[in-house]
């Protein structure tokens, strides 16, 4: 990726390495399931997410917690 920032190449090319690195973290979900997982929510929210089967994310980058993004993206270059 040595084309500028600005070029339609170049964003091509940035998209497909993070679409890339984004499967290979839900692939290990769905590989293999962690032992544990913490969701933190009220009551009436676990409720609803166990009924449903259904959790849904929020984008990254309104998060008020940065260390949550941090955590998630070195996870997923380990991966």
């Amino acid at each position: 990726m040595t084309d500028s920032p600005r070029t339609p190449e170049w964003q091509q090319a940035y998209r497909e390495q993070w679409q890339k690195i984004i499967d290979a973290f839900i692939r290990t979900f769905q590989e293999d399931s962690p032992p544990i997982l913490y969701h933190y929510s009220r009551t009436e929210s676990l409720q609803s997410i166990l009924k449903s089967n259904i959790i849904r994310a929020s984008n990254i980058r309104k998060l008020n917690d940065q260390l949550e993004y941090d955590y998630g993206f070195n996870l997923a270059k380990k991966l």
